[in-house]
Parts: C-alpha cells; structure tokens; sequence
C-alpha cells in the first residue's frame, strides 16, 4: 500500500508541476513595467512545489522498507500542497527583489479561472492521499 501511494503521489506531484505552464498556463501577458505579472511567479512556485513533491515521492518509493522516509514525504507533500493554495493568494507572501508572487486582479485572467482551480483540485487531492497514508502507516506501525 505504501508503494502504491508513493506511485500516486509522484504522479500526482508531476501534474501539479506541469499544471502552471503546460497543463493550465498562468496569464502570458507582460506586467506595465515590462516584468513578468505576478502569476508568473506563482506558477514558478506553483511548479517547483509539485517537483519537490515528485522527488520525495520516488525517495520514498526507494526506501520502501524505511516507514519514516514515507512519513515525512507525507507530511512535506501536505505542506506543499498547501503553500500552493496560500502563496499564490497572499496568505502567505513570497516577494522579492522586483517580484512577488501573486495572482492578477481581473477574475477573467488564466491565472484566476482555469490555473487556480485546477491547482486546487490537484492540491486537495495529494493533501487527502497523504492524510490517507499517513493514517494507514501509523494504523499498520510503520513509524
């Protein structure tokens, strides 16, 4: 069962962090100062958390035996999963030297109707896998 939410996780950290410029694209357009708009960095971040999540997912997968590798690969996917959802709405800012990290005012932008939504489907769903195999690893021992 371990394997199997390892496997899952991988893929699902693979389509978090293809979603911001391959699956569902953030807004192409350029800011007024000429600078990439601020979803663009959230997709940047956006991509760079599934990637984290990908990589722990397939250390977890290799230390199948180690039931604390796969206890912390949950716990950081969850939190991940979570700082995609909060970031990108300035729950928690993320700025610096000429960029923050943000979605655009106007709902009708990509970022808001099609990225956002479908990287909430997605983080929900690695937050629940993972709550699921945590669950599982301290019902069965494997601490």
């Amino acid at each position: 069962m371990r394997t199997l939410c390892a496997v899952v996780n991988a893929l699902l950290g693979l389509v978090l962090a293809l979603t911001p410029f391959w699956l569902a694209p953030v807004c192409s357009q350029m800011a007024p100062h000429g600078g990439p708009m601020k979803c663009y960095y959230s997709g940047l971040f956006i991509a760079g958390m599934g990637a984290v999540i990908v990589v722990l997912a397939l250390f977890a997968l290799l230390r199948r035996g180690r039931g604390w590798f796969a206890v912390l690969a949950s716990l950081v996917a969850i939190a991940a999963a979570v700082a995609c959802l909060l970031v990108p709405n300035g729950v928690i800012p993320l700025r610096g030297a000429g960029w923050v990290c943000g979605l655009c005012g106007d709902p009708t932008h990509a970022c808001r109707a099609v990225t956002m939504p479908l990287v909430r489907k997605i983080a929900a769903a690695i937050v629940a896998l993972n709550v699921v195999s945590l669950i599982l690893s301290f019902v069965r021992g494997g601490r």
